[in-house]
């Protein structure tokens, strides 16, 4: 598993090969990823954000220093979870957990 630094902003790299049959790129799938507490209620941290790519490695931006569509706030430590969407291939389904931890 992943581990971030609190207050830190890095890029998460997810090895989607293999995932998506015939797919060789991500480029032109429309890349977007939802951010969720790991904990019991599955808390939302924010959906629906923009997702850079490398090839076959999906790399959503992760900002732990403030929440996004909240008074500003570091992100609580603890375990999270990514998922990747494909909005211009929706027939694609959405793919995760793929999971972090965020630490001091």
């Amino acid at each position: 598993m992943v581990t971030l630094t609190k207050g830190t902003v890095e890029f998460v790299p997810i090895k989607l090969l293999n995932v998506l049959g015939n797919v060789t790129t991500l480029d032109g799938l429309g890349l977007q990823h939802d951010l969720y507490m790991d904990d019991e209620a599955e808390t939302v941290v924010y959906t629906g954000v923009a997702t850079l790519n490398d090839g076959m490695i999906a790399l959503p931006l992760i900002d732990t220093t403030q929440l996004i569509g909240a008074p500003p706030a570091e992100m609580p430590e603890g375990d999270y979870s990514i998922f990747i969407d494909f909005v211009s291939n929706p027939e694609h389904p959405r793919l995760g957990p793929f999971k972090f931890r965020l630490d001091d």
